[in-house]
């Protein structure tokens, strides 16, 4: 939610059709709603707060759910070991 990323990483992670999630993140840019560059997108900071607000309630059956918990995981984790990748940290 706070860093950018291509539409069909949040596809794999929510299970979700990538044109759909890629229509749907380019619409939020078009409406101000994210941030788009070179096919990355990122919300921006005043939906970030109205997205944290929301947080609990909307995303509770998904939170509740094995599977996306399981794939929330192996992002990380892939994030992670990106992370030292590049960084060396």
């Amino acid at each position: 939610m706070k860093k950018a990323g291509p539409p069909s990483a949040v596809a794999d992670i929510l299970g979700e059709d990538p044109e759909q999630v890629a229509s749907g993140v380019r619409n939020a840019a078009a409406e101000g709603r994210a941030i788009a560059a070179r096919d990355m997108f990122m919300v921006t900071p005043c939906r970030r707060e109205w997205l944290l607000e929301r947080y609990p309630e909307t995303f509770a059956a998904f939170r509740a759910d094995g599977t996306a918990t399981d794939a929330y995981t192996r992002f990380e984790r892939i994030t992670r070991a990106a992370r030292l990748f590049t960084s060396g940290r």
